[in-house]
């Protein structure tokens, strides 16, 4: 929508996350000034995580005492379906590339469910270690 009132349909991949990052910085711009109190003294005082974010600012100044535990909430739950998503994909993948000579015919075997669990199994692992 934003890229279609903008005028500019040649590249939505590079125009929609620009708009997207404008268009939220303008939201919280609304919210929260650059100068706000609450704000100010969270980065002065060297406050870690976020507390110093203009985001968490501008859902204390809501007044609805919840709203950033659901944010979070969310927030949470959508980096767990991402890493799901990407773990299934990457194990898939593995195993297309067996299927078709790329790599070592063990990563095609599959169990009597038809899951790849080898590549599942290398997937995981590197993401374990990725988190070290």
């Amino acid at each position: 929508m934003v890229s279609i009132v903008a005028g500019e349909t040649n590249n939505p991949r590079k125009l929609i996350p620009k708009a997207f990052k404008t268009v939220s910085a303008i939201a919280v711009g609304f919210l929260v000034l650059r100068n706000d109190p609450a704000l100010v003294e969270a980065i002065e005082s060297s406050l870690s995580g976020a507390s110093r974010t203009a985001w968490v600012r501008a859902m204390n100044r809501l007044d609805i005492p919840v709203l950033p535990h659901i944010v979070n909430a969310v927030t949470v739950n959508s980096i767990f379906s991402a890493g799901n998503a990407f773990v299934f994909a990457r194990a898939r993948l593995l195993q297309a590339m067996a299927l078709e000579g790329m790599l070592c015919k063990v990563f095609a075997m599959t169990d009597r469910h038809k899951t790849s669990y080898i590549s599942f199994k290398v997937t995981t692992a590197i993401d374990l270690l990725s988190f070290l």
